[in-house]
């Protein structure tokens, strides 16, 4: 009942003294409406102000009276808001998604392939480098060379055998490369009077063959007075960086012999293209030649290259350029057609091997 007042008293347990324990009462009131007539209305002025400042988005849809279930349907109230975007930014046209993923894909394939290019080249700029160039003592007297013929450069912890492969035939090279760096068959020797040309991979694919694929990946690194050690044939030479460029592959003249006995390392770059050729150049300190009996220089043999060797191996496009080439050989040669190189001539190639 609405007005009924109930009273409770526990008046027959009692304590010392004679104190009661509790004398409660529970007075039932009338119960509250649900909405409160003046709260509603103060509520629904203070939404009619916000609007004016802050429009609502699809306003349209909103009733004009409201409604019981828009104020007290908390549940549908929170399905509202969380259905209407917060932020509502341009869309791509959906002609550039498949293009996007393409490009991302290709990328993401790029950096897997390349991966080992980022890890040197980041583990060469955080390590530490020490002030002074590093000193490469010439072996005592006494102390026996290793038969096995290498190139060390200590700036670049490059340890690696050489190949001195006589062939420059691109078939020749390629193979040798799977082995270690390649001595360019008609250039000359360590000892000789002359320019010892050697060249090395900056990078290459993950499915060719050989572990030294990135040897030279921080060939750029070098700068004048860096020391470079070659052994050959139980004898060790050493050369101490003098400079370094950049060229087109079509600069064969840092092949040209030489009066004095001068060391050429080339490879490709970027590192992972072969759009240039990378030279770095040194000359021999040790033993010294203006001491030591010289010996006649070489004699370069064959004609001269009219490109310089690739220091990447053929990448995946050119090995598909390469194909395209051989399928449109093929059908020429079905019909009559010669295979000549760019200069007409049928006598060889006139470019040097590929050895990227």
């Amino acid at each position: 009942m609405a007005n009924e007042t109930d009273t409770l008293n526990i008046g027959s347990i009692k304590l010392r003294k004679e104190f009661p324990i509790a004398q409660t009462e529970n007075t039932r009131r009338a119960q509250d409406p649900i909405i409160h007539p003046e709260a509603a209305a103060a509520a629904r002025a203070r939404i009619a102000a916000a609007i004016e400042h802050h429009p609502l988005p699809n306003s349209e849809n909103v009733p004009a009276t409201p409604t019981n279930d828009l104020v007290i349907d908390k549940t549908a109230l929170a399905g509202a808001t969380f259905n209407q975007p917060l932020v509502r930014g341009r869309k791509l046209p959906s002609v550039l998604t498949p293009l996007l993923t393409a490009v991302g894909i290709f990328l993401l394939v790029l950096l897997l392939f390349k991966a080992p290019i980022i890890i040197s080249q980041a583990k060469y700029a955080f390590s530490s480098h020490p002030t002074a160039t590093p000193t490469v003592t010439a072996p005592a007297a006494d102390e026996v060379v290793p038969a096995a013929n290498t190139i060390s450069i200590p700036k670049i912890n490059v340890h690696a055998p050489v190949q001195y492969e006589p062939s420059i035939a691109e078939a020749a090279v390629q193979r040798a490369l799977q082995d270690g760096v390649v001595h360019y068959g008609n250039t000359a020797t360590p000892g000789q009077n002359g320019n010892v040309a050697i060249f090395g991979h900056s990078s290459n694919d993950w499915w060719e063959p050989g572990n030294f694929k990135f040897v030279f990946v921080l060939l750029d690194k070098l700068s004048p007075g860096d020391q470079i050690t070659l052994d050959y044939q139980s004898k060790r030479y050493t050369y101490e960086v003098t400079g370094s460029k950049v060229v087109q592959p079509t600069e064969v003249s840092v092949l040209n012999p030489t009066s004095t006995p001068v060391l050429t390392l080339i490879t490709c770059t970027p590192a992972g293209t072969s759009l240039r050729r990378l030279v770095v150049t040194a000359k021999q300190i040790d033993p010294d030649p203006n001491k030591s009996t010289k010996v006649a220089a070489t004699t370069q043999t064959g004609s001269s290259p009219s490109t310089l060797t690739n220091s990447t191996s053929p990448t995946f496009f050119d090995q598909l350029g390469s194909a395209w080439k051989g399928i449109v050989s093929g059908i020429s040669s079905l019909f009559g057609g010669g295979s000549k190189d760019s200069s007409g001539s049928s006598d060889g190639p006139t470019t040097l091997p590929a050895i990227k």
